[in-house]
């Protein structure tokens, strides 16, 4: 899953140390965010029985982080990206050590609340793309992308291990001790302030990717729990995936960025529209291995392509571009974690195909960025 020395090999020394130092925050940010939630519904039941109650106790947190997106970018424009991150993170540090012993459900949801409250990925996302060349931003992305999907990945499987081991709650002190190693990094990013654009983003048709894509990742997640496949095994069947999928996202990142990222946004679209019926037309188990892979192939090139085009083709500073982005994915998120239980696996596939469809109709109308080969 570590990028090779040749997707390095046409940035600068500064464009690299800001790759990195952004990657390493995001790492722990996220680490320090999945790792609480397969465990704060179990934690929640500690402190009531009543079921409204543990809801909000698990939702308080991504609510106010679907709220804070478009503001966050905002005061980042303002402020730097620098101080934005600090002042994310300390609210979110705060939250996760205070729900170690929140005394009562409501002191919980107040403090899963309280952890919500900045949006640091917006800033640190900011911050990459105006710290590398444009003409180099796909392939930046897509390596910050391993980061995130590695702290996923293992914040999910190693959340539920730690409170078997160390209890729940001390689950939420790991978190809030990693959040503040993460704020430990701030002062080494290295902030590259270009002129300011247009004032704050407005909405546009071009955000259908950005609610399209969380409704698709909702879809995915829900498909594959829905197999029935043990917990040891459902972690293999993401892991070899997402490392196939996002290497190969990351080689052909750097390809978009020579030759063109519409085409190759386009692909990325087609190859999502592809992955998910396999899950209900052809179950059995190589067959899903081969549509993960797909999808996180098709979901990482994405992610690497569409904020370096969306930069280009709407009118805004780049912050508040990327936090109205972030917003609409969050409300897609929450469409598809509602559909699945709602509308059952077949007329899920149906809007998770319909989302893909949008996207596939909607990149012809992004501006293309290219660099000549050299």
């Amino acid at each position: 899953m570590f990028p090779s020395r040749s997707v390095f090999s046409s940035l600068s020394r500064d464009e690299i140390r800001s790759i990195r130092n952004v990657s390493a925050l995001d790492f722990l940010r996220y680490m320090a965010l999945f790792l609480t939630f397969p465990v704060v519904v179990l934690y929640a039941r500690q402190f009531t029985s009543s079921d409204l109650l543990v809801s909000l106790a698990y939702a308080a947190q991504p609510i106010l982080l679907l709220v804070s997106q478009y503001p966050m970018g905002v005061v980042s424009d303002r402020m730097g990206r620098r101080p934005s991150v600090a002042i994310a993170l300390v609210p979110f540090a705060l939250g996760n050590i205070l729900s170690f012993h929140p005394f009562s459900i409501y002191g919980l949801i107040a403090f899963r609340a309280l952890s919500g409250v900045g949006s640091v990925s917006v800033s640190t996302n900011a911050l990459l793309q105006e710290s590398v060349r444009p003409e180099f931003r796909s392939r930046a992305t897509a390596i910050a992308g391993i980061a995130v999907g590695a702290a996923l990945l293992l914040g999910i499987a190693l959340g539920p291990v730690l409170a078997s081991v160390i209890g729940l709650s001390y689950v939420f002190l790991v978190s809030g001790v990693l959040a503040l190693l993460s704020l430990a990094l701030v002062p080494g990013l290295s902030e590259v302030r270009g002129e300011r654009l247009h004032g704050p983003a407005r909405p546009s048709p071009l955000y259908i990717p950005s609610i399209a894509s969380g409704i698709l990742v909702s879809a995915f997640f829900y498909f594959t729990q829905s197999l029935g496949i043990g917990l040891n095994s459902y972690y293999l069947y993401l892991l070899i995936p997402a490392v196939i999928g996002g290497a190969i996202a990351v080689g052909l990142s750097g390809l978009a960025d020579i030759k063109g990222r519409r085409p190759f946004a386009l692909t990325a679209s087609a190859v999502l529209l592809i992955s998910l019926p396999v899950h209900i037309i052809l179950p059995s188990r190589p067959f899903i291995y081969v549509s993960n892979t797909l999808f996180l192939l098709g979901y990482s090139l994405f992610e690497a392509l569409f904020v370096p085009m969306l930069l280009a083709s709407v009118r805004g500073e780049y912050g508040s571009v990327i936090g109205l982005s972030n917003t609409f994915m969050y409300i897609g998120q929450a469409l598809g974690s509602l559909a699945g239980p709602i509308l059952g696996v077949g007329n899920t596939v149906v809007l998770a195909s319909a989302s893909s469809l949008a996207m596939l109709a909607t990149f012809p109308f992004f501006r293309d960025q290219r660099r000549e080969a050299r």
